[in-house]
């Protein structure tokens, strides 16, 4: 029963910690919409991080465009290696 009542202990402690942290990220964004200052930074933060994921996609397009130019420049080729073997 004593390990009952421990595990019981245990399970309101987590659920009250669980809500101050709810609690603790309702009142943080909160503070960010009513604190212009705080709401342009977290805005900025958001921006760069999208920046991030545009340049690296875009580098990733870039390197496929790439891959591309180079296999048809061999396809190209070939084909007219074709055309010569043939006339």
């Amino acid at each position: 029963m004593k390990a009952d009542n421990v595990n019981n202990m245990f399970m309101e402690n987590i659920g009250a910690i669980a809500d101050s942290v709810n609690t603790f990220n309702e009142m943080e964004d909160l503070q960010i919409t009513n604190d212009p200052a705080l709401l342009y930074q977290k805005e900025e933060e958001n921006y760069e991080l999208e920046i991030q994921k545009l340049q690296h996609k875009l580098a990733k397009q870039q390197g496929q465009q790439d891959e591309c130019d180079r296999q048809a420049a061999e396809l190209a080729e070939e084909v007219t290696q074709l055309e010569d073997e043939r006339d």
